[in-house]
């Protein structure tokens, strides 16, 4: 079909095989997206649906309030209101086009599902109790969302680009909310009391979104917006003290950068204002408070001596732990929710034989991936790694 404007008014004219004129409405004008384009507006359903799910999309950036019992933050509640329609009462039948997710999100949960069982028949249902029913059912949640979001952010035309806004203004809210607790609270560096959230979980956070936002500078949409936004959040990174988002800030916006430098058409058109950022940046910490360039500096100088620091040797001790479960029982694991309650002997380091095994035997992992393994091994591992494999590839 061919497209022609005609005269000034808002029609379309085009015309099919058969020649007939066609007049069509031309699409509602909308917002421009991260590159400068029109997304068309989502349609197949209501739109309350699409609300819902970019307020879930912010709030998720926002876990501040959980469901009782079960450990869900409060947007589990309005994802089910979204997951309804999309599964009840589909506009069209996409079960079969998405099937390879399906299975995969499937397979994974069979897995954990498969471990606990055989792990809690072995030992006569000692090593199955409430926490590990709770993990199951977070672990179909989370993986329902991943089914449902694949669905709606790869079919529902323009919906893609309104999740990552969606989820950049709900980082940007959480890096207020921790710029306010180092104001008002002192909280600078670490080991700081903490209100709203842990240091931990202000860095989970930050990691895994500041790269999201950092990615809508190269756009044309509210720069402005998102140059603040994202010197906000690196400034709430380095108050929060917490070096692995230290490390995984860096990583994530080189990979950011990577991608746009190798795919956009004008590579090097970004080194200018890069270098600018980086120098404001500079004079940010030269201008800052002493007490603030302090922690900074402490918290810095910890990388010259990682063998001595008490918190990075344990995060080491975690991984040797992980590893060491998971040669013990590679096919099922120790089982769901089992991390702090399983105990193997470990070769503890100088700096942490201050304290017996069994104290570090109830600490938190520090990596998902190493307590994944070890409690689901490779019968939740695989269909997991091959989630992954599908991210970078379609292998």
């Amino acid at each position: 079909m061919y497209h022609s404007r005609k005269g000034y008014d808002d029609t379309w004219i085009g015309y099919e095989n058969n020649m007939r004129p066609l007049v069509t409405k031309s699409p509602p004008t909308l917002n421009l997206n991260a590159s400068g384009e029109i997304p068309p507006k989502p349609t197949e359903y209501s739109p309350s649906v699409y609300f819902l799910f970019l307020f879930f999309a912010v709030y998720l950036a926002l876990p501040l309030i959980d469901v009782p019992l079960l450990g869900l933050s409060l947007s589990a509640p309005v994802f089910f209101l979204v997951a309804l329609p999309v599964l009840l009462r589909p506009t069209r039948p996409w079960f079969n086009t998405y099937r390879h997710w399906i299975i995969l999100a499937v397979a994974i949960w069979v897995g954990i599902f498969i471990s606990a069982m055989i792990n809690g028949l072995v030992s006569s249902g000692v090593q199955i109790d409430s926490g590990g029913w709770i993990s199951l059912v977070r672990f179909a949640y989370w993986l329902l969302v991943f089914v449902v979001t694949v669905y709606l952010a790869s079919s529902q035309p323009g919906l893609l680009e309104r999740i990552v806004w969606a989820l950049s203004l709900g980082i940007t809210i959480l890096a207020i909310i921790r710029l306010g607790e180092a104001v008002f609270g002192g909280a600078i560096g670490a080991w700081m009391s903490l209100r709203v959230l842990s240091q931990n979980m202000y860095g989970l956070q930050f990691s895994m979104l500041l790269p999201v936002l950092f990615s809508l500078i190269f756009g044309r949409v509210r720069r402005n917006f998102v140059v603040i936004a994202s010197l906000a959040i690196v400034v709430a990174v380095l108050l929060n003290g917490s070096r692995s988002n230290w490390v995984a800030s860096v990583v994530g916006i080189g990979l950011v950068l990577w991608m746009i430098f190798f795919t956009q058409g004008r590579r090097f058109r970004y080194i200018p204002a890069l270098f600018l950022l980086i120098c404001f940046l500079a004079l940010l910490v030269n201008l800052a408070p002493g007490d603030v360039v302090y922690a900074f500096e402490q918290r810095l100088g910890t990388f010259d001596k990682l063998e001595q620091d008490k918190s990075y040797m344990i995060r080491q001790l975690m991984v040797q732990k992980g590893i060491r479960l998971f040669a013990q029982n590679p096919l099922f694991g120790v089982g769901v929710s089992r991390w702090t309650k399983e105990s193997i002997p470990l070769e503890l380091p100088l700096v942490l034989q201050y304290s017996p095994q069994s104290d570090f035997d109830r600490r938190s992992a520090h990596n998902s991936y190493i307590s994944f393994l070890a409690e689901n091994g490779l019968a939740g591992m695989l269909p997991f790694g091959k989630v992954r494999c599908f991210n970078i590839s379609p292998c």
